[in-house]
């Protein structure tokens, strides 16, 4: 069993964090201003996306999807992808990479 404390306290403009496990990596973001990611996808790795609070889109394959809490979304390898948030209110993702391979990320469109 692993612990890992919950970086994120008060308000952050941009705030990241992994665990950097060999099998999974888990990732939280926590953006107060607007938002968008570069387009990429993973050449082996899935991601799952978790909103904690707020309200984001993420884009896969050139279609919107609602990121908000009590959804997940999975995300497979080798779908173009990219995460957006929507306002400057709070939005609070956790992204959980499986598996977590190192430079798997291969952007395509720069932001």
């Amino acid at each position: 069993m692993r612990l890992y404390k919950h970086p994120l306290q008060g308000k952050h403009r941009f705030m990241g964090f992994t665990t950097n496990d060999k099998d999974i990596s888990i990732a939280v973001a926590s953006v107060d201003e607007l938002y968008d990611e570069d387009y990429h996808y993973h050449k082996e790795s899935d991601e799952i996306y978790i909103t904690a609070e707020g309200q984001g889109t993420i884009e896969i394959e050139n279609k919107l999807y609602i990121l908000e809490p009590g959804k997940v979304i999975r995300v497979e390898k080798g779908e173009k992808h990219r995460v957006i948030s929507v306002d400057v209110s709070p939005f609070t993702v956790y992204a959980l990479k499986v598996p977590d391979i190192v430079d798997d990320k291969v952007i395509i469109d720069k932001k």
